[in-house]
């Protein structure tokens, strides 16, 4: 892993046997006998010690050409190591993916199959940003240029260096491999971090390690995983709606929250993965904000000697945390909204996780219809887990099997232990199926239903411009077409709609918003400005046209422009996240203003 192929983490669950594992394996065999062999020339009979000098024994000539067998295969499987893709080296991954950006602090390698130069150029600015952000908050930045490794899906990064599911960095190599995931990218920032703490962690791995001495002499490293992703954590401060602190203090009122000495340690990993990242990020933000980057990175370098750094326990320091914790603002909605991903079970937690995730994968390469029944065997696995049971609630939809969607449904919101934010989306599916039927009113009440339980911000605006279709007639055959039928030739309707009801914001709302997906940034922009000065269905759609609108004015270059939008958005009537998110766009527009970089990033 250190070097090669990387067959994924604790949360890569799906780890199929294929060539680059068996080729591996092999090749560890090889070399394994290959030395057993190779000892059998050293080997003294009698004594049945191993001497410095050949043995003078009988067959040693046989014994050495074996040897030299084994060693020519083992050296054959070496060599041939990239084409079997266990042990992929920089040139060779980087022939691979065939594209490249360089940067002042950036080699970006990308797969050039997939993703186009100017996606390559804005992902070289956005790498950029970061290191100047990083810079700034964390003190220190790594010296020489950081690799970034983009591929093109998660499939194809998982064939070239191993990791599936999840993205990763390698802080001892400086470098970065990520799955292409638009503008801005959602973990780029994260995994940066990694190696930004490479600078000041351990001078061998380069993270968060105290090293102890096994019987008294074998040295052995002591890696703290609440500091090496508490601090990735603490530095992105992005999230899915609530910040890590928010999600902290909810973690405390629902009762689901881990101790801290526990996350601090090896048993981060005992609890799933949103728990202790939100944890150990809330904490290390925490120390940061109060004592400063400087001390942290201290903390960071000494492997987590709290009171060395501090001259306060992690006891101690973890009470002073709390009690600002406590103090953060969440709301009721807000705890509802985090009760879903809180209440989610750790890998060592689960049942089958391997097989499940197996089936899984199965499932996305079948007809609908055949994965209803893989799903059917994946919910008697782990009945448990209310995920599985939706996702075959979506298969029986997406197959048309109605009867068994409800069915389905009634089996789901039957759990007492259900999150209420998982009941709004099985209400939304059986919606969709009263508007396939053409029984407007059913569907009206069953999307209204949804509305009543607490859902993210884009849930609830796909759910009230629903609830617009199917209770305006004008309206509802091109709404049909594209929130029902996700058909975007129904593009051209909404033109024919739009030019009949000049003054229908919705309307403006969606060609603005289909218009920046495809890349047309200035007529998205107009059309978004025009949705803003009518009326909208509700307040969120008015927030979500402010944000794409200035996303939109980004791209298009007026930066300064842009950052205005985003400054509407920093105001204390919206959600900590959303003001978060606008205050990282304010400082990106800022700092592309006054960049000249555009020179300075060549795209081959």
């Amino acid at each position: 892993p250190f070097f090669g192929f990387f067959s994924g983490n604790f949360y890569d669950e799906l780890l199929l046997l294929e060539l680059p594992l068996i080729a591996a394996r092999v090749f560890h065999l090889a070399a394994a006998f290959s030395l057993l062999v190779t000892a059998l020339l050293f080997l003294d009979t009698n004594p049945g010690k191993l001497r410095l000098r050949l043995s003078a024994r009988r067959g040693s000539g046989l014994i050495w050409a074996v040897v030299l067998f084994c060693w020519l295969f083992t050296g054959g499987i070496y060599l041939s190591r990239g084409a079997l893709g266990f042990s992929l080296d920089e040139d060779h991954l980087a022939e691979k993916l065939g594209g490249r950006v360089d940067t002042p602090n950036f080699v970006i390698h990308y797969d050039k199959e997939t993703i186009d130069g100017d996606d390559a150029r804005k992902l070289a600015m956005d790498a950029e940003f970061r290191h100047f952000q990083l810079l700034n908050f964390l003190g220190k930045a790594p010296v020489g240029r950081v690799k970034v490794f983009v591929f093109g899906s998660s499939l194809q990064k998982k064939r070239l260096m191993g990791a599936h599911q999840v993205e990763m960095a390698k802080p001892w190599r400086r470098e970065v491999y990520i799955t292409a995931g638009g503008f801005p990218h959602p973990v780029l920032k994260h995994e940066l971090v990694h190696v930004f703490a490479a600078s000041f962690g351990d001078q061998v791995f380069g993270v968060a390690v105290r090293w102890l001495r096994l019987w008294s002499f074998l040295p052995w490293p002591a890696f703290n995983p609440g500091l090496i992703e508490g601090v990735a954590v603490a530095a992105d401060w992005s999230g899915d709606g609530l910040t890590p602190h928010q999600r902290v203090r909810a973690m405390i009122e629902l009762g689901l929250n881990p101790p801290l000495q526990a996350v601090m340690g090896l048993s981060f990993f005992s609890s799933a993965a949103v728990r202790s990242y939100s944890i150990a990020g809330s904490f290390c933000r925490f120390l940061i904000d109060v004592y400063g980057a400087e001390k942290f990175r201290e903390l960071f370098g000494s492997g987590g000697d709290f009171y060395g750094v501090y001259g306060r326990s992690l006891k101690s320091l973890g009470k002073s945390w709390i009690r600002f914790v406590r103090r953060v603002d969440l709301s009721e909605e807000e705890k509802d909204l985090a009760e879903r991903r809180l209440s989610q079970r750790s890998v060592f937690q689960r049942k089958c996780i391997h097989k499940i995730a197996s089936l899984r994968h199965k499932a996305q390469k079948l007809p609908a219809k055949e994965a209803v029944r893989v799903y059917e065997k994946i919910c008697r696995l782990d009945p448990l887990n209310f995920g599985n049971l939706f996702r075959k609630l979506l298969y029986e939809y997406h197959a048309g099997l109605y009867p068994d969607s409800w069915e389905t449904a009634g089996e789901l919101l039957a759990h007492e232990g259900l999150p209420k934010a998982l009941k709004a989306p099985a209400y939304r599916v059986l919606g969709n199926i009263e508007w396939r039927r053409g029984d407007l009113e059913k569907a009206g009440k069953l999307f209204d239903k949804a509305l009543s339980f607490p859902v993210s911000r884009s849930m609830r605006r796909d759910l009230i411009a629903r609830k617009h279709a199917v209770e305006d007639g004008r309206f509802e055959p091109v709404l049909r077409g594209l929130l029902l039928r996700g058909r975007y030739a129904a593009f051209y309707s909404l033109n024919q709609i739009i030019n009949q009801y000049p003054d229908w914001g919705l309307g403006h709302y969606l060609r603005g918003s289909i218009a920046i997906q495809r890349g047309h940034h200035g007529v998205g922009a107009d059309s978004l400005r025009r949705a803003l000065g009518l009326e909208l269905p509700h307040e969120l759609f008015k927030l979500e046209a402010h944000r794409r609108l200035g996303k939109a004015l980004f791209l298009d270059g007026q930066y300064r422009e842009a950052r205005a939008v985003f400054f509407r958005l920093d105001k204390d009537k919206y959600r900590e996240s959303i003001r978060v998110s606008a205050r990282d766009w304010m400082e990106r527009c800022s700092w592309m203003d006054a960049q000249k970089l555009r020179d300075k990033v060549f795209v081959r």
